[in-house]
């Protein structure tokens, strides 16, 4: 599945694309307009594992 998560974000529609954003970050996203950019709380450990493991 994180295999393909660009692609699922990529065809998804507004519906999934919550559903997504809710599975990975469930303590919720913030987001800075001055700055453009978005921000977590709380360290996601499961995007941080699958980063290690593809060695990005």
């Amino acid at each position: 599945m994180a295999e393909n998560l660009p692609k699922m974000w990529a065809s998804g529609d507004y519906m999934q694309r919550q559903e997504l954003q809710t599975a990975f970050f469930s303590e919720g996203i913030s987001y800075n307009r001055q700055k453009d950019e978005c921000r977590l709380d709380k360290p996601n450990y499961f995007l941080e594992h699958i980063a290690d493991l593809s060695g990005k």
